[in-house]
């Protein structure tokens, strides 16, 4: 990540991902790409393929104030 932008690349395809107005969490795009991380869920479209993965690491590891 940089604060203009990110890359992200799935095999050997790389992609230069700008950053992009999100109303919360931190939203990147290029064409045909978007990636979106907010409150530990990061969802990719990878060129209509929709990935997702959310973050539990907190509640695994008892840290005060975790949430689900």
């Amino acid at each position: 990540y940089t604060p203009s932008g990110a890359d992200l690349a799935v095999g050997d395809q790389p992609v230069a991902l700008e950053r992009a107005r999100s109303g919360s969490g931190a939203r990147y795009t290029a064409r045909g790409v978007e990636l979106w991380e907010h409150q530990g869920t990061t969802r990719i479209d990878w060129f209509g393929t929709k990935l997702s993965c959310e973050s539990n690491l907190a509640n695994r590891l008892s840290l005060p104030n975790a949430t689900d």
